[in-house]
């Protein structure tokens, strides 16, 4: 359950194998099909723009 809390948080220790991470995300893309079966969209409907995904790193180097 700590693992999940700390994936949810976006803190992911070495602890976590690869494969649970794969595992998870199969899992939503399971549930994202099962939406738009049962909701009648496309599964473009459901896409976000999130925009760059930048680390803590990046922002400390970023001048502007």
């Amino acid at each position: 359950m700590e693992e999940t809390v700390a994936a949810a948080r976006g803190q992911l220790g070495e602890e976590v194998a690869p494969e649970q991470v794969g595992q998870t995300l199969k899992r939503q893309a399971e549930d994202i099909e099962h939406l738009c079966e049962v909701l009648n969209l496309d599964p473009d409907d459901l896409r976000l723009d999130l925009g760059t995904v930048r680390g803590l790193r990046d922002l400390d180097e970023d001048p502007g």
